[in-house]
């Protein structure tokens, strides 16, 4: 039971108690990450009663824009143990099967626009020492996840006429005379990577750094009943963080879990894995042979999903629930940025993405193909040049927005030959493939958003070299 009671007592107490730690962050005076686990961890309660299913939002309210919402919710959660007596106060661990952690989400899926940095929020809470990184895409499969016999050369001494009976043969210099032949071996993948290494830190008392992180990046890309295959069964997990049903282990991935140099699962286990009744998941003896396989508790699973993107595989509900969803938002941050024609700064970035985002979603209704603070990156100069405005920019609205409904994206007339029509792509460039400055300024012109001195000359840019 929760050992100390909730005194939030509205919601505008409750945004006020967090823009005050906004306010000691901003002094100086606490750590962000520091503030946010305490916050949320003090104040669940209240968050839990006041932003049920938008729990972010309070920090929103209370002027955090830049990220760190898994420290947010490492404090809820960690509330919401102890809430259901999974731990006792002052914490400590009710069963030897678990271990402190930071209590970061085991499996959550950040998604949202393009270009709104959930790669980098994942980087944000993970290190390069303590993650493997896999992409999913049409043709990821389960061996490509998990692994496979695969072909691969091996050296091996000739022999004379009677095999090993006989001398090693050798060159004319004397060195012995190496043939090489094909050999098939299992090659792990990410996943048996990241599942071995986690295993060993969990077993490792003298490890002080015990998570792990599997990190999927576009996890809707691939078909994730095929890759993950038998694994999905894994994804379900007890309140102590291990899968709440184990797999059996095929025999090839046993005897490479048993036996591989380099990744055998060397690991001493004294205690039976269990669920949240008290019943027997696997025995220490079978996840150390791996004749099963239970994901522990430090193994966080971590993906990304654009939302824009479209004729992919659909997710499924099952495999949804599993996961925690953590919505990544456009924050408009990149504010020193500016949009350039040549040499002359036409616009803000983030007054552009503004605008543009509005028209596409009075065109789509909708906020998927919504362009995010990192769809561009401006150059050391905080500059996006013409090119990247119409290569990246113009060229992404045109086929992926504006082929359903252009809206007033690009209601632009030009004059051709004498006459009007409205605007096509290839009018953005001359016939030598040069950007054409002229329909860029007018295009900036009609959306109202060029500001400040435009450029004069209709003739096309000329690229730096």
């Amino acid at each position: 039971m929760v050992p100390f009671i909730e005194t939030i007592n509205t919601k505008e107490d409750l945004i006020d108690a967090a823009k005050e730690g906004y306010k000691l962050y901003t002094d100086k005076k606490v750590s962000k990450n520091d503030f946010l686990i305490y916050f949320g961890f003090i104040h669940a309660e209240a968050i839990r009663r006041f932003y049920n299913g938008n729990y972010y939002q309070v920090l929103i309210d209370a002027g955090f824009n830049t990220g760190s919402e898994a420290y947010f919710s490492a404090g809820i959660n960690a509330w919401i143990r102890l809430d259901e007596g999974v731990y006792a106060f002052p914490p400590f661990a009710s069963s030897k099967n678990i271990i402190p952690t930071t209590y970061l989400p085991l499996q959550q899926i950040f998604y949202g626009a393009p270009g709104t940095g959930k790669s980098h929020t994942i980087d944000e809470d993970t290190k390069e020492d303590n993650r493997i990184r896999t992409t999913f895409h049409p043709d990821y499969d389960y061996a490509t996840f998990v692994g496979a016999y695969k072909p691969t050369v091996k050296p091996e001494d000739r022999y004379g006429l009677f095999g090993k009976d006989s001398v090693k043969m050798k060159d004319e210099k004397g060195t012995e005379i190496k043939d090489y032949v094909i050999v098939y071996k299992f090659i792990p993948q990410a996943f048996i990577k990241a599942y071995v290494e986690a295993w060993r830190r969990y077993a490792n008392a003298a490890c002080t750094d015990k998570d792990f992180y599997l990190v999927i990046e576009e996890i809707n890309r691939g078909n994730c009943a095929q890759i993950f295959g038998d694994l999905f069964q894994l994804l379900d997990r007890t309140n102590a963080g291990f899968s709440s049903y184990a797999v059996e282990t095929e025999s090839d991935l046993q005897d490479f879990l048993t036996n591989d140099e380099k990744y055998k699962l060397d690991i001493v286990l004294t205690e039976d894995i269990k669920n949240d009744n008290g019943k027997v998941i696997a025995t220490a003896k079978n996840v150390m042979n791996g004749k099963v396989l239970v994901l522990p508790p430090n193994l966080h699973i971590w993906a990304t999903m654009n939302t824009s993107d479209q004729s992919l595989f659909p997710i499924d509900s099952a495999f949804k629930r599993r996961w925690d969803w953590k919505y990544v938002p456009i924050k408009y941050d990149n504010t020193d940025w500016k949009v350039v024609l040549g040499d002359k700064e036409v616009c803000k970035w983030t007054d552009l993405q503004q605008t543009l985002n509005d028209l596409i979603y009075d065109a789509t209704e909708s906020e998927d193909k919504m362009l995010g603070d990192w769809f561009v990156k401006a150059d050391s100069k905080n500059e996006i040049n013409e090119e990247q405005l119409v290569g990246k920019i113009v060229f992404y609205l045109w086929n992926d927005v504006a082929k359903v409904d252009a809206g007033r994206l690009f209601d632009l007339e030009v004059e051709k030959n004498g006459r009007k029509r409205k605007v096509i792509f290839s009018d953005f460039y001359t016939i030598d493939g040069k950007v054409n400055a002229k329909i860029v300024e007018d295009w900036l012109k009609n959306i109202n958003v060029l500001k400040g001195e435009t450029v004069e000359d209709s003739e096309p840019i000329e690229p730096e070299l």
